[in-house]
Parts: C-alpha cells; structure tokens; sequence
C-alpha cells in the first residue's frame, strides 16, 4: 500500500512534465494571442511560486525558485546571447551548480526565509553567483576545457550535456528522490520535480520554448508543494502522522446515518510521563497510532488530543466494529514495548532507574475504548462523539484495557 502511494505520488509530478513535452509541438497551432506564453510563462510561474512561499515562510520552496529562476536565466541567456566562451561557461557552470543546491535544499529542515539561517544560505548563493562570474570572465577557456572533458566512456551518449553537468543532475535527483522516501515530504518531491525538468531543459538544447516550459511547469509544482505542505500541518499531526482533530470535523461532516465512533486512550500515560520522560511518552503515542493507522474493519484513525485517539468507522455498526476494537485492544496489549537507553531516558524517576535486568526494559502499554454509535438520543457525529467519551470513561472505571460501548 505504501508502495502505491509513492508511486502515484511520483507519478502527478512526472506526468505534469511529460504532458509539457507532449504539448510542445502544439505550440505552433496556437493563435497568435497565445504567442508570447513560453516567454512569460516561466516569469509568471516564478513570481506566483515566490510570493506563496513567503507568505507561507517556507525558506526551501523560495530558495529553490531563486536556483530554478537563476538556471533559467542562463539558459536563456546562453541560447539567446552570442555563442561565446564565456556564455557557455556561464551555461554550464550554472547546470552544474544548481542542481546540486537543489540536492541539498531537499534535505534541509524548514527555518524560514527571513533570518539568520535564510541570510547564510542566501550568502552562499552570491558566493557561488561570484565564483561563476569570475570562471566567467577570467577563466573561460580553462573552465570549458575542465567542463568538456570526456572523464568516463559512455555507452550512450549524453550530448548536449557535458559529463560533470550529467553527474551532477544524477546526483542531485537521487539525492532529492532519497530525502523524499524518507520523508514524504511534498517539498522534496517538488524538488525532485524541478531537478528532472532541469534536466529536460537542458537536454532540450537549442530549443528556448521547452527551456521555458518546462522551468514554468517545475516552478508550478514547487508552488503547489507548499500548498501541500500546509494542507498536511492544518490536517496532519506531526507526532503521530494521523490526520488531526481538524480533518476528524471534516470527515464527520459528510457522514451518513449509519457509522461508529470509538474514543481511545491510553492507559496510565501520566505515569507514564512522569516516570520514564516525555520522550518514552512520545514513542508511546507513535507505537499507538501505527496500530491504529492498521485497524481492520474500514476504520479511519485520527489524534483526538493529547494521548486520547479517535476511530471513525463509516458504513459500519457497533455490532460490526466490536470484534475489531477488541483485536485492535489485544494487539496493544501484547506489544513488547523496549524502553530506550538511559541516557535517552532523563526524566525517569530515581525509582524506575533502579530497575535492572530485562523485566525493567520493558513497558505494558494498554489502551481503553469507548464506542458509540447513533442512535435516538444521539444523531449528530458530535453527540455521539461525547457517548463514545463516555463509554470510554466507564471502561476505565471498570479497570482500564477493555472495550466498553
């Protein structure tokens, strides 16, 4: 299953680019109205991205723009400008540089743009920008020369794409491709998205209506990824990964006349907290939610607050969801929780530290749960939300690790 999300998750972006490529050679059939749309696409794509990222503040997404921005600005320049050393140079450098910015944008954590981390990184950038302009202007024979090298002999040819330029794409796309998989992140997915179209421009060659194009459809994507990446911190807990209380509201808000809601908690987490630390509390909570992520019957798992949980079972009775909840409460239980090293473990009690031997590494974690369902007192999602709670308050008082509707 995780499998085929990522799947179909690379798949939009990649398909967006391909459909770009596909509509190229229609751009001749367009009317004339429509002529100047590879020139200013890319402007209008750019400058939509940038505005949204600052007003979300995510420094990543801006800083790619500003890279994606500067490798079009030369690509244009080169294709447009006289065919001379120094334009190449300025050509090739700025395809060797920016995907590795890139590369490396894909695995930064979010800070922001306007601050000490934004300023450092944005220093770096007009040292590279000055670096490319001194190879540039002093040293442009010597810098084509090094470029222009064949260091590798290839079974196909990559033309016109010189060796460095091609390692450095390729680099930079597993790089991005990598942060992406371990993360899930939208914003490196739409940094892969901007590496791959880069590299398709510059394999566009001679061709400035694709260079343009494609550096619109990229900066397009890399906007929509910040629109992502706000969408999953407004419904996405960070902890846990369920979706959040919010998109709980959501979700009942288009339910039917028949379906279920069960309240869980964990029992003792205070205890829990106090005696091992809020680290071990929050390995906890993520041990919990995968299981509940897992719950058989059609079961929808979100984080209700704090260490309570909610499942939301539509089309689905009590009756139904019983034998579920009741496997989902073993399945806890009998999880071997290891707690971590000491070191990791500071807020633990002078009690809990003195343990020793294997029967102190571990931890019995088990949950209550309260289950509703509606019915004549209780019609709407929230009312049968606050029966659930109820129920699940009479299964603590009733010794906790049990199932109570």
């Amino acid at each position: 299953m995780q499998g085929t999300r990522a799947i179909l998750a690379l798949g939009v972006p990649l398909s967006a680019l391909w459909a770009t490529l596909l509509a190229l050679p229609r751009l001749a059939d367009l009317p004339a109205s429509f002529s100047g749309l590879a020139l200013y696409a890319p402007h209008i794509a750019l400058a939509l991205g940038l505005l949204v990222s600052i007003a979300f503040r995510r420094g990543r997404i801006f800083f790619s723009l500003v890279n994606l921005g500067l490798a079009w600005w030369s690509l244009r320049y080169a294709l447009q400008g006289p065919a001379s050393a120094r334009v190449q140079t300025l050509m090739q450098l700025a395809a060797l540089v920016v995907p590795l910015n890139l590369g490396v944008l894909a695995w930064l954590p979010e800070r922001g743009i306007f601050n000490a981390r934004g300023a450092r990184y944005a220093s770096g950038l007009v040292a590279e920008a000055g670096f490319i302009a001194g190879a540039c202007l002093l040293y442009a024979g010597a810098s084509m020369a090094v470029l222009q090298r064949s260091y590798v002999q290839l079974p196909v040819p990559i033309a016109p794409l010189a060796q460095p330029v091609a390692a450095a794409l390729v680099i930079s796309l597993v790089s991005a491709l990598v942060a992406w998989f371990a993360r899930r992140e939208a914003v490196a997915l739409g940094i892969v998205t901007a590496i791959a179209a880069l590299a398709l421009a510059l394999h566009a060659g001679r061709n400035p209506d694709a260079v343009s194009l494609l550096v619109a459809a990229a900066a397009l994507m890399l906007t929509l990824a910040v629109l992502q990446d706000t969408f999953r911190m407004a419904f996405r807990d960070e902890l846990t990964g369920l979706n959040s209380r919010r998109a709980l509201h959501e979700s009942m808000a288009g339910l039917g006349r028949r379906y279920a809601i069960a309240m869980v908690d964990v029992d003792h987490f205070k205890r829990i907290n106090d005696s091992y630390g809020h680290d071990t509390g929050d390995e906890v909570l993520r041990m919990i939610a995968s299981r509940l992520a897992r719950v058989s019957g059609g079961g929808k798992a979100y984080r209700y607050g704090g260490e309570e949980f909610v499942l939301l079972f539509a089309n689905r009775t009590g009756d139904d969801v019983m034998p579920h909840l009741e496997a989902l409460r073993k399945d806890i239980a009998a999880y071997p929780f290891a707690l971590r090293g000491r070191d990791r473990d500071r807020g633990r009690t002078a009690r809990a530290r003195r343990g020793t031997g294997a029967a102190a590494r571990k931890l019995k974690i088990t949950v209550s749960i309260g289950l509703a369902e509606p019915g004549a007192r209780q019609t709407a999602p929230e009312a049968v939300v606050l029966a659930a709670d109820r129920a699940l308050y009479r299964a603590k008082r009733s010794g906790r690790n049990k199932v109570c509707w």
